[in-house]
């Protein structure tokens, strides 16, 4: 998700992320006792439109960015997705919350200490990087928190949806603190997203 955030626009990227929400009302009404109502199923095709209409862009095949953008877009949204069926999962198991939160970044920090082991030796150069990082620890321990406890009070069809709504948080940051600007087919596609993931929740 940071490389796709790093090589493409804010606010396209996050809703092409936020369709995570497709594969996890999918995977979870064929792995747990969850129906899909006609609503959702229109809600997943209107997503999957969406996609195909954000991403878009003429000539996309001659630039090397776009093809890593995509990239990153397409194994964040698979990556989260898979996170959300496990978290629900997990839910069923009855595990505990901490019990998953640490084991989540328990296993991120040793992933990322591996993989960030020349950044760590340059550790005082980047005081401003590891405030923002704190931040975004802290947000994401909050927010994965309140996750599991939604998943376990109400159906994951109903939860997936509602948190992938985040993006229009994402989409109105980008174009107010970034000055991003969207073709008009790109906002198309972010209009048809919201209105998939909306049906995906009814």
């Amino acid at each position: 998700m940071s490389k796709a955030f790093e090589k493409g626009p804010a606010s396209i990227t996050s809703t092409i992320i936020a369709m995570n929400t497709v594969i996890v009302v999918l995977a979870t009404s064929l792995l747990f006792p969850q129906s899909i109502p006609l609503t959702n199923w229109i809600g997943i095709v209107i997503i999957i439109l969406a996609a195909c209409i954000i991403q878009y862009q003429p000539n996309k095949t001659a630039h090397v960015k776009y093809k890593l953008w995509i990239l990153s877009c397409c194994l964040a949204l698979l990556s989260i997705g898979t996170v959300g069926v496990i978290m629900k999962f997990s839910t069923y198991q009855h595990f505990s919350m901490g019990e998953m939160l640490v084991s989540m970044y328990g296993g991120g920090a040793v992933y990322l200490s591996l993989l960030a082991r020349k950044e760590l030796k340059k550790i005082t150069a980047h005081k401003i990087e590891i405030k923002i990082g704190i931040l975004v620890g802290i947000l994401s321990t909050i927010g994965y928190s309140c996750y599991l406890f939604a998943l376990k009070e109400e159906p994951s069809s109903v939860v997936y949806p509602i948190i992938s709504l985040n993006c229009i948080v994402v989409l109105i940051g980008s174009l107010i603190i970034f000055k991003e600007s969207l073709k008009k087919y790109q906002l198309i596609g972010i209009i048809l997203t919201l209105c998939g993931v909306v049906l995906t929740k009814i």
